[in-house]
């Protein structure tokens, strides 16, 4: 890496964790961002959420069913997204 170097990173959805509340989680995520749940595609098993954390930024996670509805997801919803470190890839132009 080199300064003024285009980084992009990547971060695979099913490792991208939602979580509902207006306080900020306690948990040993380095990345924890707060966004606006702006798409829900349902499935049977698996549904994949869009959260937008800024004008330019969003994120997906695909979540169990199961766990969407537990959580009671749905769109407009204020959503925590939190990740590890070790789930980001970082690619170089």
């Amino acid at each position: 890496m080199k300064i003024g170097r285009l980084i992009t990173a990547e971060v695979k959805a099913p490792w991208v964790i939602l979580q509902g509340g207006d306080t900020e989680p306690a948990c040993s995520a380095e990345n924890i961002f707060k966004g606006v749940l702006t798409k829900i595609t349902r499935g049977k098993i698996n549904t994949e959420c869009i959260v937008r954390i800024s004008d330019t930024t969003e994120l997906c996670a695909v979540v169990s069913s199961m766990g969407s509805q537990s959580l009671e997801l749905n769109e407009g919803n204020n959503v925590w997204v939190l990740f590890n470190c070790f789930s980001v890839v970082l690619y170089a132009d």
